[in-house]
């Protein structure tokens, strides 16, 4: 690939490439050349901001937007936008020239209908057919059922409720999170989250930086706690959960006996409020599928739009074994998903 002296060059399926060198190579092929043409082409592909392919369709955003200026680019892009109603025929047309000619709207229709009881495929379905970039292969959750369960959350009126709690300590020098679950009451029908998160500050500021995760800014709206150092800082975890035990009626929390047993000795000396849950499929597949497959698609889960644990939850990828049984898989997750982890934890024991 090196060594090209590039007239004209077509470039299909962007989104797909892996690494930039190819790339660059193509590129720096046109300098001997007064009028090269390149086209490239592709469909939405996987949200990455290291891939070339999203580069490339940002600087093209930017072009069409007018933010920055390019003389040589012309820019085409139909797509639908995220919160489009992704079953909605003129949302189908909006995304697609070929529309009624090339595209036949009744086979349109009939994979929206496929998707609509198959959530897992929402997201192919979403790049390939609506052309929306999308932030991992498959949303285990179903965001626009999540982003609908954005009822109340208020600390205040939650006091001397019954709840269970999840604890995640995934790691000492990255997110911690302990996420408080009140089942419904006689007079509330919903399953209420209360997510609490903490991260060093100096792996907040970097993370910011390098991954563009607004972890400053969480902070700063106080979704996110910013513990000093470069580590962790347990001993206000632990006075977090003795306070939460004094204003809530904390019945147990599910804790990962792997990262966990400093807390636990320090939080629950006599073995009465904290559980060993360990994060197996065993422990994890019923809750999990409660949570994802119940709670968020009926509407009975209640989190007030919580900006973290939404982005964890788009985050969420599953693994599953021959039998269907599955749990949070952190391998294959794209970024973060320990509040989401602290919730199906919660929910184990509610």
């Amino acid at each position: 690939s090196e060594g090209l002296n590039i007239h004209g060059l077509i470039c299909d399926e962007l989104h797909v490439w892996k690494g930039r060198a190819f790339w660059d190579a193509l590129k720096y092929g046109f300098l001997a050349r007064s009028q090269p043409v390149h086209f490239v082409i592709t469909t939405a592909g996987i949200f990455d901001k290291t891939t070339i392919g999203w580069e490339q369709h940002q600087r093209a955003v930017r072009v069409r937007d007018g933010e920055d200026v390019d003389q040589e680019l012309l820019v085409f892009i139909r797509n639908a936008e995220v919160t489009d109603d992704w079953e909605s025929p003129e949302v189908h047309k909006k995304a697609n020239p070929s529309y009624g000619t090339i595209l036949d709207p009744a086979e349109l229709a009939k994979d929206a209908a496929e998707v609509k009881s198959m959530p897992t495929a929402l997201n192919s379905f979403l790049r390939y057919r609506l052309n929306i970039w999308t932030e991992q292969l498959e949303h285990v959750i179903d965001m626009r059922a999540w982003d609908k369960c954005d009822g109340e959350v208020d600390e205040a009126s939650l006091q001397g409720r019954r709840c269970f709690g999840g604890l995640d300590l995934a790691s000492k020098r990255d997110v911690a999170a302990f996420v408080l679950l009140f089942p419904p009451t006689d007079d509330d029908p919903l399953w209420r989250v209360l997510p609490r998160f903490w991260i060093p500050r100096e792996n907040a500021s970097n993370r910011e930086k390098v991954d563009n995760v607004p972890y400053i800014t969480w902070a700063r709206e106080g979704h996110i706690r910013l513990t000093g150092g470069t580590s962790i800082d347990y001993e206000g975890i632990r006075l977090q959960i003795l306070a939460d035990v004094n204003t809530f009626d904390l019945v147990e929390v599910a804790i990962d006996q792997w990262n966990a047993e400093y807390l636990r000795q320090r939080v629950d000396p006599t073995g009465e409020l904290c559980v060993e849950f360990a994060q197996t499929l065993r422990n994890m597949s019923a809750p999990m599928k409660e949570l994802v497959d119940v709670l968020v698609p009926s509407g009975l889960l209640a989190h007030a739009g919580h900006p973290v644990l939404r982005w964890m939850a788009a985050n969420l990828a599953s693994y599953e074994d021959g039998n269907g049984n599955i749990r949070p898989d952190k391998d294959k997750s794209t970024e973060k998903i320990d509040g989401i982890v602290g919730a199906i934890m919660a929910v184990g024991l509610a």
